[in-house]
C-alpha cells in the first residue's frame, strides 16, 4: 500500500511556523469515510490552523497547552525550504541564535549561550531522539530526516536536565513504521552545490518491526576567495548517515534501535580580516600588496592552508513498555568523534601565527523514565546518568619564519615583535605551545515533576531535579623552543595541573496555569537553573585555569490562545531571569578563557502567531525583545591594548540584540487542469544591532540586518513529487558570524561571515 510522508503530525508541526492547511485537509479527508468525503465536498470546512503535538514535558500534548515559551518546526517545512542546516532555524523562532560552523558552533536563547572553550558544556541543551549530546559540535549533524524540532526558551532542569539553565533545543528523527515509505531528493545551487538526500522504510516480521535507512551528502565550493592560496574557503563536504531498527507491532512494548555516521570536512573558515592598525597594515601590505578590509567581496588573504576535519560515530536504544497503564522508558546513548582543525590565526598573509586542534570526544548516558497516564493527576519521575571523556591537543606556532619577517624589503617590524627579536636573538626562529588537556566529567541526576488540575480549567504543576557532578582534569603546558614570544606578549607560563570538582544541587520549578477562556490560557512559572563549573581548556597559566557553577531564577508568565474556529493563534511570553556567576568565555588573543561575571539580569518579550485568513494562504509573526544586562562584572574583558580587569557593570551583554522579529507567508494554489498544486511563499527576518563578543567592542559588532528569502514550486497534491526554486539572502547583506581581535595587533580585527545572496534549485519524490 502506498503510503504518503504527511502524517497528522507532521502537518501539525508545520503549522508553527508555515503550515500547509491544503495538506492537512487531504491527510483528514484520506483518513475518512467514503461518505465522509463526499460530505466534505459538498461542505468543505473552512481553513484551520491543525493541532500541534509536542514533548516539550515528556508526554504528547497540544503546544498551545504547555506552559512554556516552544517553537516547534516540522521536518516536512524543512524539506520544503531546502534547509540543509540548523542554523536557518534561528530565522523562525524568536530570541534564538544557532551557528554550525566547521570550527565552532554555538546556541544562543535569549541572549544567553557559551563561547568556544571546550572544557565545558553549553547554557543550552542539544538533545536528538531524547539523547542529550555533551557537545555543540554535534549541531553539523542534527539535520537529517526530522520529524520536528523544538525550541524550548528557558530553564529546562527539571525534566531535561543536564546544562538547559537558558532553554533546549529537541530534535526528533523519524522512527521506523510498519509500512513502506521511500523519499529523495535532489538540490542543486551556486557555489557547485549538490545535495542529495534519501530515506527508504522497509516493514517486515509480519509487520511488526520496520528498518528506516537516511543519508544526505551535501558539496558546495567555498563563498570566500583566498588570494594568496588561490583556492576557495568555507566550502561544505557533509555525509551523514542514520539507520533504526524498530519493533512497533506490539501495544504494550516498543524499542528503536539507531546507528549514526557523520563526516565533515572543510577548507578553512573564510576568515576575512574587517579592520587594519597601521602596524598590521604595514606588515601585511609588505606580503600580500592588495591587503584588504572589506567584508563585501568575500575575499581573503591567508599564507596557512587550514582545515577542519570531523568524523562521528554514535548509537542509540529507546524502549517503551506499558505497565499498569504507565510507560516505563528506557533510554541509552553512546557516542564519540573525533575532530582535528587547523587555522591561520593571525588572520593574514603573514607567516606569524598558526593553530592545531586534535580532540577526541566520547559520551555514554542512561535514562529511565516513569510517565503516569493522562488525568486529572499526572506525573513523570526518573534517574539519569552521563559520562563523558574528552582529550584534547593544541598546538599554538608563533613566528615560524622570523628571519623573513625581519628582512622582507626592509620592513620596520612592530614594536612587540622587535622586542622579542632583542630578547632571542637573531638566531631565533619560532616557537610552539603545546597544550595537552583530559577531563572525565560523571553526572547523576532524580528528577521528578507533577501536574495538579483543579475544577478542569487550573492546573498546579511542581517538579524538582537534583543532580550531583564530578570533573576530574589533567592539563599541561610546555614551550618548543623557550616559550619568548608567548612570555612577552601573551603572559603564558608553563605549568602541569591535576584538579577536580564536585558539585551538587537541587532545581525546582512551580507553575500554575488558568484556562480563563475555552481557547485561551494563561500561566506563570518559577524555575531554578544550574550549570557546573569547570576547568579552562585554553588557560594560559594555573591562574585561570577554573570556573564556578552558573545558578539561575527565572519567572515566566505567558498567554496562549485560540481564535476564529483555529484561523488564529496568539501567544504572548515574558520572562526575568537573575544570573549568579555568568560564565563569560572571553578571547585573549589566542584563545578562549571562561571566567564568571558576578551578576547578570536579563528580562523580554516573546511574541508568536499564526493566522490563515483563507484557504490555501498561511502567515506567521514571530517577534522578541531581550534586555540583557551585567548587574556586576567587576574584573571583565578590555578592549585589546588597554590591559586587563574592565568592569562592565551595566553594560548590555553581548550576542543578545535588543529586537528580533520574523514575517512569513505561504501560498498554495489548485491548479486543476494539471491535477497539481502552485505555491509560493516567503520569510523576513530583522534583527538589531548586537556586540559579538564580551569587551563589546564596536569594531566586533553587527549592524542591524534584514535576511530575505523565498521560494516557488510546483507539487503534486498527494505530494508524489514536488519542485521549487529557493533563494535565500536576497538582499545579499554582508552578516558576521564571528568577529574578533587580530593576536598581536590592537586595533586589527578580523571576522567570519555568512553566505551571500544564493538560488537553487530542488526535486523531490515520495511514494
Amino acid at each position: 500500500m502506498r503510503h504518503f510522508l504527511i502524517r497528522t503530525t507532521s502537518i501539525a508541526a508545520i503549522a508553527t511556523t508555515i503550515a500547509l492547511p491544503v495538506w492537512a485537509q487531504d491527510a483528514a479527508v484520506e483518513a475518512g469515510t467514503s461518505a465522509e468525503i463526499e460530505a466534505s465536498a459538498e461542505t468543505k470546512a473552512p481553513p484551520a490552523i491543525p493541532e500541534i503535538i509536542v514533548t516539550a514535558q515528556k508526554r504528547s500534548e497540544d503546544v498551545q497547552d504547555v506552559p512554556l515559551s516552544v517553537t516547534a518546526v516540522a521536518g516536512d517545512l524543512l524539506e520544503a525550504r531546502a534547509v540543509d542546516k540548523v542554523d536557518d532555524i534561528g530565522y523562525l523562532a524568536p530570541n534564538l541564535d544557532i551557528a554550525a560552523l566547521p570550527r565552532s558552533s554555538y546556541i544562543r536563547i535569549r541572549g544567553l549561550g557559551s563561547g568556544d572553550n571546550k572544557g565545558f558544556e553549553q547554557s543550552i541543551g542539544l538533545f536528538v531522539d531524547g539523547i542529550y549530546y555533551g557537545r555543540a559540535e554535534y549541531l553539523n549533524d542534527a539535520m537529517i530526516d526530522i520529524e520536528r524540532i523544538e525550541v524550548l526558551r528557558g530553564p529546562q532542569g527539571t525534566l531535561f536536565g543536564k546544562n538547559t539553565v537558558a532553554g533546549a533545543l529537541n530534535i526528533t528523527t523519524r522512527d521506523p513504521s510498519t509500512e513502506w515509505e521511500v523519499y529523495g531528493s535532489a538540490l542543486f545551487g551556486e557555489y557547485n552545490q549538490q545535495r542529495f538526500e534519501a530515506a527508504v522504510n522497509i516493514p517486515f516480521w509480519s509487520d511488526v518491526a520496520g528498518l528506516r535507512i537516511a543519508a544526505k551528502d551535501n558539496q558546495r565550493d567555498g563563498y570566500i576567495y583566498n588570494r594568496l592560496l588561490d583556492r576557495d574557503e568555507a566550502n561544505l563536504d557533509k555525509t551523514y548517515a542514520r539507520a533504526k531498527l524498530g519493533l512497533l507491532g506490539t501495544e504494550t512494548f516498543e524499542l528503536v534501535v539507531s546507528v549514526d555516521y557523520g563526516s565533515l570536512k572543510a577548507r578553512g573558515n573564510g576568515y576575512q580580516l574587517s579592520e587594519l592598525g597601521d602596524d598590521a597594515r604595514l606588515l601585511y601590505t609588505a606580503f600580500d600588496p592588495n591587503v584588504e578590509t572589506d567584508l563585501d567581496d568575500y575575499e581573503t588573504s591567508l599564507d596557512y592552508p587550514g582545515y577542519t576535519y570531523r568524523d562521528t560515530l554514535g548509537a542509540t536504544a529507546t524502549a517503551k513498555l506499558d505497565i499498569a497503564e504507565h510507560e516505563l522508558a528506557f533510554i541509552a546513548g553512546w557516542s564519540s568523534y573525533e575532530f582535528e582543525v587547523s587555522d591561520d590565526v593571525d588572520f593574514g598573509p603573514a607567516p606569524l601565527l598558526s593553530f592545531l586542534y586534535d580532540d577526541e570526544f566520547e559520551q555514554y548516558s542512561g535514562e529511565i523514565r516513569l510517565t503516569s497516564p493522562d488525568g486529572p493527576f499526572e506525573y513523570v519521575a526518573g534517574l539519569y546518568y552521563f559520562f563523558s571523556d574528552y582529550d584534547a591537543n593544541t598546538d599554538f606556532t608563533m613566528l615560524p619564519d622570523f628571519d623573513a619577517l625581519g628582512t622582507v624589503t626592509g620592513l620596520v617590524l612592530p614594536a612587540a615583535l622587535q622586542d622579542i627579536l632583542a630578547l632571542a636573538g637573531p638566531s631565533f626562529n619560532g616557537d610552539n605551545r603545546h597544550k595537552d588537556f583530559m577531563q572525565e566529567t560523571t553526572h547523576i541526576a532524580a528528577y521528578g515533576q507533577a501536574n495538579l488540575t483543579l475544577w478542569e480549567d487550573l492546573e498546579l504543576i511542581a517538579g524538582l531535579r537534583y543532580t550531583t557532578e564530578e570533573k576530574d582534569h589533567f592539563q599541561e603546558q610546555t614551550f618548543e623552543n623557550g616559550g619568548i614570544p608567548f612570555r612577552l606578549l601573551t603572559g603564558d607560563t608553563d605549568f602541569a595541573a591535576n584538579a577536580s570538582r564536585d558539585e551538587d544541587n537541587w532545581s525546582p520549578k512551580f507553575a500554575v496555569k488558568y484556562a480563563f477562556l475555552e481557547d485561551a490560557m494563561a500561566y506563570v512559572t518559577y524555575a531554578k537553573g544550574f550549570k557546573a563549573g569547570g576547568f579552562n581548556e585554553m588557560a594560559t597559566s594555573p591562574d585561570d585555569m577554573e570556573f564556578n557553577e552558573e545558578l539561575s531564577d527565572t519567572i515566566e508568565g505567558g498567554i496562549k490562545s485560540t481564535w476564529f474556529n483555529r484561523q488564529l493563534t496568539l501567544n504572548l511570553t515574558y520572562f526575568y531571569t537573575n544570573f549568579e556567576n555568568l560564565q563569560v568565555a572571553v578571547w585573549d588573543g589566542t584563545g578562549f578563557v571562561v571566567t564568571n561575571a558576578e551578576e547578570a539580569t536579563t528580562q523580554g518579550l516573546e511574541l508568536e502567531s499564526m493566522i490563515v485568513p483563507v484557504e490555501g494562504l498561511f502567515l506567521s509573526i514571530a517577534a522578541g525583545w531581550i534586555d540583557a544586562t551585567y548587574d556586576s562584572f567587576k574584573n571583565g574583558p578590555c578592549l585589546a591594548g588597554q590591559g586587563k580587569g574592565c568592569d562592565l557593570s551595566g553594560d548590555r551583554l553581548n550576542q543578545a540584540p535588543e529586537f528580533n522579529g520574523s514575517v512569513s507567508a505561504l501560498y498554495e494554489h489548485d491548479i486543476n487542469t494539471v491535477n497539481m498544486l502552485a505555491f509560493i511563499g516567503g520569510d523576513v527576518y530583522y534583527q538589531t544591532e548586537m556586540f559579538l563578543t564580551p569587551d563589546l567592542d564596536k569594531a566586533d559588532s553587527q549592524e542591524a540586518y534584514t535576511q530575505v528569502s523565498a521560494r516557488i514550486g510546483l507539487r503534486h497534491p498527494d505530494n508524489l513529487w514536488s519542485f521549487s526554486v529557493i533563494g535565500k539572502n536576497l538582499l545579499d547583506e554582508t552578516i558576521k558570524q564571528e568577529s574578533f581581535d587580530v593576536p598581536l595587533f590592537a586595533g586589527s580585527h578580523f571576522a567570519a561571515v555568512a553566505p551571500p545572496r544564493t538560488f537553487s534549485a530542488r526535486f523531490a519524490v515520495e511514494f
